[in-house]
């Protein structure tokens, strides 16, 4: 080890040391020695639960050493409220930051209006950033567009923006800016706060999609999504060259959304995977998935929990399933009306499984001749 490794690593062990005092947490300390406090992962509990007097004394004592370089900062579920500490010392003056995950805190707009001005900045670092179950508000999302609209070519790569209180009037704003956004390759826009199903929203996400050809992996979760807006997606997707990754479980996705989205997996090997849980598909539905398994060659993941698909579309999905020739690798359909028929079919196909290499979210089984379905243990 050379001298300057063996400074450094006496550094890690002086700020650890100062640390422990006021954090005297084994998991957190021995991160902190493996890391070489490029990273720190502090994840609430009830017993550890920090505010942003100690989020600020922490950062002052880890920023007291100038060759410590963090990149990577998780303060999940916690109760803090501001970025600005953060922002300031290893964003502004320093520029180290490369991901930031303070997601289920208690941060509001003013306390993330610091983090959020900082995208705008052709200097700021930042690759990932996830602000998920904060209350931002509307507000945030509208500063988040105008400063993407400012730099058209961030550095950051990975949005989480899930839970944060965006109305209909911040989603349109803030899709319509990262229409013209040239680096994003994952979004998370998971439950807004949407009044009414007129679907809105849903075109300019679709917009979003089409116009968007960096962008591989995005969910829309809770997004009030009936047919008229999958129908849109569909015909986003087969505009966009990147996207591998749809997320779109959580909605109201009928027979329609499901024959589009199914006509799209006919015609183009791209899509990886696609999560449609919770939705209403129904047979109707199922039989145009089936049919898409029959032809498509790129998915890998299909989820199709609790969907109202009842005997028929089962059966289908299986048929289709054996049939696959593609990639697919895990099929999800707990929650669905298996009956003694299709619980047949499924029990004979669950066997070539294996042979198969697709893993299923539910095992047949039979109890006194009657064959039952169960969910498997992940």
């Amino acid at each position: 080890m050379n001298d300057e490794a063996k400074e450094a690593s006496q550094d890690v062990v002086e700020v650890v040391s100062t640390l422990q005092k006021s954090y005297d947490d084994p998991q957190f300390l021995e991160s902190l020695y493996m890391s070489n406090l490029q990273e720190i992962y502090i994840e609430g509990r009830e017993d550890i639960r920090l505010t942003d007097d100690n989020v600020n004394n922490m950062v002052d004592i880890i920023s007291s050493i100038d060759k410590i370089q963090l990149e990577r900062l998780i303060l999940k579920s916690h109760r803090i409220t501001s970025t600005d500490k953060i922002v300031d010392t290893f964003i502004t003056n320093r520029n180290t930051l490369k991901v930031l995950d303070l997601s289920n805190n208690d941060i509001t707009y003013s306390g993330c209006i610091s983090i959020i001005n900082s995208i705008g900045k052709p200097s700021t670092g930042l690759e990932t950033l996830n602000l998920s179950m904060n209350s931002l508000g509307t507000d945030a999302a509208l500063l988040l567009a105008e400063n993407f609209e400012k730099n058209l070519d961030p550095k950051l790569r990975y949005l989480w923006l899930a839970s944060c209180d965006f109305s209909l009037k911040g989603i349109i704003a803030l899709t319509t800016s990262l229409a013209l956004n040239k680096s994003l390759i994952a979004l998370v826009l998971d439950r807004p706060l949407l009044n009414t199903y007129e679907e809105e929203g849903t075109d300019h996400l679709s917009r979003m999609i089409s116009q968007h050809q960096a962008l591989s992996e995005i969910s829309l979760k809770y997004h009030k999504i009936e047919d008229k807006g999958a129908i849109l997606i569909a015909q986003s997707l087969s505009m966009n060259t990147s996207l591998v990754y749809l997320n779109l479980e959580c909605n109201r996705i009928g027979v329609g959304g499901a024959e589009s989205l199914a006509s799209y997996l006919i015609l183009t090997n791209q899509l990886d995977s696609l999560c449609l849980s919770y939705n209403v598909i129904g047979d109707d539905g199922a039989k145009a998935m089936a049919q898409a398994l029959e032809k498509n060659q790129s998915l890998r993941q299909l989820t199709l929990k609790t969907n109202e698909i009842g005997s028929s579309g089962l059966i289908a999905l299986a048929n289709g399933l054996e049939k696959n020739s593609g990639r697919l690798r895990y099929l999800s359909l707990f929650g669905n009306d298996f009956d003694d028929a299709s619980c047949q079919e499924w029990g004979v196909l669950e066997k070539r499984l294996g042979y198969l290499e697709v893993e299923l979210d539910v095992q047949i089984y039979v109890v006194d001749g009657t064959h039952c379905v169960a969910e498997k243990e992940s």
